[in-house]
């Protein structure tokens, strides 16, 4: 039982996945209603996991602190499946890449350099890093800029995916681990 601050993690969320999302996505705009809006039938504003005010953000912040624990490899690959990945521009009301979304890509790209070989050309292993956690990153776009051939850059894909897909069970294991959330699985047998 993890308990720490009486509360079981378990209790909380089934698998890390939830716990992830939790994290990443918790907003301070999420709190209780006043007996005031109760009367009135107004709704509250976001979910919480029964988490609300300073209770959801100090499980969003333990949740986010046990993450930094994470080898650098873990931790870009995933804070690029479960953090906000744009937002809205304030002057042109455009979608605009969150920074944290944009450190855990370059993170990733880096690795690929070494982890993966054949393709020299950074922002077209960018775009199929990016296109394995937001399949709206073209990378037929990026192939066409830097006049690769395609069958080059699907090649290349099917690599990166690949070792990313390896990369990010681990990941998704070694959190689990750490928070100490028990495997559903591990519990049906």
């Amino acid at each position: 039982m993890n308990d720490k601050f009486g509360l079981d993690i378990n209790d909380l969320f089934r698998n890390e996945h939830e716990a992830l999302t939790f994290a990443f996505n918790y907003q301070s705009q999420q709190y209780p209603l006043s007996p005031m809006s109760k009367l009135g039938g107004i709704k509250a504003l976001g979910t919480g996991k029964g988490l609300v005010s300073v209770d959801g953000a100090a499980q969003a912040g333990l949740l986010r602190k046990k993450l930094s624990t994470l080898d650098p490899l873990f931790r870009h690959c995933l804070t690029a499946r479960f953090s906000p990945k744009y937002d809205q521009c304030p002057c042109c009301h455009g979608d605009r890449a969150m920074p944290e979304w944009v450190e855990a890509i370059a993170g990733l790209r880096y690795w690929s350099q070494t982890a993966v070989s054949g393709l020299s050309h950074g922002h077209v292993r960018e775009a199929i890093i990016k296109n394995y956690f937001d399949k709206k990153t073209s990378i037929t776009d990026a192939a066409d800029r830097a006049k690769v051939p395609i069958r080059n850059v699907h090649n290349q894909r099917n690599k990166i995916h690949e070792r990313l897909k390896q990369v990010e069970a681990q990941a998704l294991a070694a959190y689990r681990d750490i928070i100490g959330i028990r495997s559903a699985e591990l519990e049906e047998s």
